[in-house]
């Protein structure tokens, strides 16, 4: 039975920080799934006739370092749930609960991380199996407290949304939702996860394997016979800039796809912007 988990914050309060303030790295961008999860999300809101949310540097950025900390740090256990922030990292530590008030789970992590001076409020997701935008969006739609968040109904009718981030790395996903405007300039997409993971010594990323059918459309390059070779290949093609890099086993067949696409067509285009060292890649649907 497939398992997923799903979390909404309610309620944030802006506090006066007296962290310093991280730098966004000039260099920081997002992935083409990010991207694609934001441009979904844009497309409900137009299926109901609401204005679409501006894509935001500063909540990004807040997103990938939440899911990023979710994967190597895993503050989300025990009572704790996928809101909560570890303690290690330039942000205040936080187990976010149901069961006991704790101000600090409240705390404004924008505010913290970045120079975006409003309310965040996230809707995060964990999933057993590989992160897919239209998989997720799908699931979303028939969840009435993600969807009333996205549409801002229900408790949140009292809303608008001037700002929204993504951060999406292995099987979770954080979107940031602010009623402010993000007066950083709009993201680059770069189509890697997280550029910090090029250089993290410490990273300990699983769920590099995909088993189950996706309809997806993979651009595969190379087979082998062992999965633990195949798995060690795809780290190092994620250094080299694959951020979406993962191994796909179908049958007695073990791949390694460089990136996967929602359609073919995307798949193509990917596959002719490859550098010409990996011209003999091939495309497979699964």
């Amino acid at each position: 039975m497939r398992k997923a988990l799903i979390s909404i914050s309610f309620f944030l309060v802006i506090i006066i920080s007296i962290h310093a303030q991280s730098k966004i790295p000039k260099d920081f961008c997002i992935s083409e799934d990010e991207f694609r999860l934001y441009e979904l999300i844009n497309a409900i809101r137009s299926e109901h006739k609401l204005p679409l949310i501006k894509l935001s540097k500063s909540l990004s950025f807040v997103a990938k370092e939440h899911v990023l900390d979710l994967n190597l740090n895993h503050p989300d256990t025990s009572i704790c749930n996928l809101h909560s922030w570890s303690s290690r990292g330039n942000w205040t530590a936080c187990c976010y609960q149901p069961y006991v008030y704790d101000q600090k789970c409240m705390w404004n992590k924008p505010d913290e991380l970045t120079n975006y001076r409003a309310n965040g409020y996230e809707l995060a997701y964990w999933d057993e199996s590989v992160i897919i935008p239209d998989s997720i969006i799908g699931l979303w739609k028939d969840v009435p407290e993600a969807l009333e968040m996205i549409l801002t109904q229900g408790k949140w009718g009292n809303k608008k949304w001037y700002a929204l981030g993504v951060g999406i790395l292995n099987n979770y996903v954080a979107v940031w939702f602010g009623g402010r405007t993000d007066h950083e300039p709009i993201p680059q997409i770069c189509g890697k996860n997280n550029l910090r993971l090029k250089t993290s010594s410490k990273s300990k990323l699983k769920n590099l394997i995909i088993r189950k059918k996706t309809d997806r459309f993979f651009l595969i390059y190379g087979s082998y016979d062992r999965i633990s070779e195949a798995e060690s290949r795809t780290k190092e093609y994620i250094n080299e800039g694959f951020g979406n890099a993962k191994v796909v086993i179908s049958g007695n067949k073990i791949r390694i796809a460089l990136s996967h696409h929602a359609n073919l067509d995307e798949a193509k285009k990917a596959k002719a912007n490859l550098p010409v060292k990996y011209k003999d890649s091939w495309i497979i649907k699964y």
